[in-house]
């Protein structure tokens, strides 16, 4: 069994290597990338149907308040991108922690997905409106790449749709191994 499960994880890990060189154009490849990024919102998604039992609608918009928090202190503080998306992953948490704390007291199953539906649309409300912080649904432009700066190497700067899908494909292997190693994090999500 073990030995299938490595086997399939291999296979997996070939197939999303050898895409981007499959699909060479840039448009394509920023649609391999969103596609890896959607594939760990969907992770976390099962993790609270089949692991908790409960179905939320909220996911994309504690996604929207990642990358909003994340471009907005890169972009207008000056913040590097990495630690823009520690920030985003601190602040993301704690309004999944708010939401879910008031929603999960009250309510469960279909009326927790009503819940987070609501909390949704009003996220989107609230985007749209306040424009001169998210510029609406036209989002946040010049979004500085991120960079590995480590002392006396040279820096690995993300500028290329190709970079940027190995940069979401490594968070999604690393997601996928936190969930399935039974890691601290990983428990705690089940």
């Amino acid at each position: 069994m073990l030995q299938d499960k490595r086997f399939a994880y291999g296979l997996l890990l070939v197939l999303f290597v050898a895409f981007p060189f499959i699909l060479t154009t840039d448009f394509l490849r920023s649609l391999l990338v969103l596609g890896v990024i959607f594939a760990m919102l969907t992770l976390s998604l099962d993790i609270i149907v089949s692991g908790m039992g409960q179905f939320s609608f909220g996911h994309q918009a504690f996604f929207a308040i990642g990358a909003y928090t994340s471009t907005f202190l890169s972009v207008k503080l000056g913040v590097t991108p990495f630690v823009g998306f520690l920030a985003a992953f601190a602040f993301t948490g704690l309004a999944g922690l708010l939401v879910g704390y008031i929603a999960l007291r009250a309510v469960r199953g279909v009326y927790l997905a009503i819940v987070t539906l609501g909390f949704t649309m009003i996220l989107s409300r609230l985007v749209r409106y306040f424009r001169e912080f998210t510029r609406g649904t036209w989002g946040i432009p010049n979004i500085p790449p991120p960079v590995i700066a480590i002392p006396k190497l040279p820096e690995i700067v993300f500028k290329s749709e190709l970079s940027y899908y190995f940069l979401a494909l490594a968070f999604l292997f690393l997601t996928m191994y936190l969930i399935s190693s039974g890691s601290i994090l990983g428990l705690a999500e089940l």
